[in-house]
Order: structure tokens, then C-alpha cells, then sequence
């Protein structure tokens, strides 16, 4: 009798086609390999399906991703385009992916939780600090002459002088509670 070898297995040429297939399904592999494709089923019938719908609208999603392309060269700046087609995009793309995680890290630690509720970072807060710092820049280019003492008198007497050194002294106040606290 002849035997052919399929599968690994051997398959006499005068078996019926019944016995060939009770003959593979005794194999071990073949029962292993059959095993897995059972466990699998519902995941394979699911990714013929994807498929074949992917296959059908293929042109539609083709179409489609060239429209978009076509639609952000577009409303892009030339700039900007030349940048997306840069040898250094990729590089700067992954220093800004790096920077992304190293700030997600930041932002979940317990000092910058306690940063964002300590009121340093409070709109009322930025905006004092914002006119502060205005005021240092102004007066740092300013023409300032060393003030006599009776310099230091007469501006006792400007509105503006009187509103920080009130502010100074209420600062001081609230500033020395909180210390004390």
C-alpha cells in the first residue's frame, strides 16, 4: 500500500477520504492546531469580518485619507508643511513626545498638586505678581536720582506712593498672620 505524507502524518492512498480525516484528527499536532482555531473562533470570524467590510470600502477609505491630506496642506502654511517634511521632524517629534511625558510626570507628583493648591498659581495672585514685576521692569529703566529727604517727603504725598506703601503695609500685616499662624 502507498503511503503520502501530509501534514506530517501518513496518509494511505487507499484509505477513504473519511479514514484519511479520523486518520489526521488522531494526530496530536492536528488536534492541538484544530484546539486553538475552536478557542479562537469568535476572534477569527471577527477579523474575516473587519476585513472583508476594510476590503469593500477600501477606494471609499483611500479616497478619503487623500482628502484629508489634500485638506491640511492646504489650511497649512507652506512653513509648516516644509516643517512636517523635515529630516528633523521625527527628531523633534520625539524630543516632544519625551518632554510630554517627562511634564505628565510632573504634573502627577505631590509637589506640583500642592503647587496648583497653594494659590501661587490663582488668577488674583498671577495678576499682582504680573503688576509687580511690570513695576520692577519700569523702574529698573527709569532715570532715578538718589531722593533727598525731602524728596522722601514730598512723595508721601503722591497718590501713587501712598497706594504701594499702603499695599506694603496691609501685605505685611496678612503676611505676618499667616507666619504666626
Amino acid at each position: 500500500m502507498a503511503e503520502n505524507h501530509t501534514n506530517g502524518t501518513a496518509v494511505h492512498a487507499s484509505a477513504t477520504a473519511q479514514e484519511q480525516l479520523l486518520e489526521r484528527l488522531n494526530d496530536p499536532q492536528t488536534a492541538a492546531a484544530l484546539n486553538s482555531i475552536l478557542d479562537n473562533l469568535e476572534l477569527i470570524a471577527f477579523s474575516v469580518s473587519a476585513m472583508d467590510g476594510f476590503l469593500q470600502r477600501g477606494d471609499a477609505v483611500i479616497e478619503a485619507v487623500s482628502s484629508g491630506v489634500r485638506d491640511v496642506k492646504e489650511s497649512l502654511p507652506s512653513e509648516q508643511i516644509d516643517l512636517l517634511t523635515s529630516p528633523d521632524f521625527v527628531p523633534q517629534m520625539t524630543e516632544l513626545l519625551k518632554t510630554g511625558a517627562q511634564l505628565a510626570q510632573i504634573t502627577q507628583s505631590e509637589e506640583f498638586q500642592a503647587l496648583l493648591q497653594s494659590g501661587v498659581l490663582a488668577p488674583e495672585t498671577l495678576k499682582v505678581v504680573g503688576q509687580a514685576g511690570d513695576a520692577l521692569v519700569e523702574s529698573k529703566n527709569a532715570d532715578i536720582e538718589p531722593p533727598g529727604i525731602l524728596d522722601l517727603f514730598r512723595a508721601l504725598r503722591d497718590p501713587d506712593v501712598i497706594a504701594s506703601l499702603g499695599f506694603l503695609l496691609a501685605f505685611s500685616k496678612a503676611f505676618g498672620k499667616k507666619l504666626n499662624a
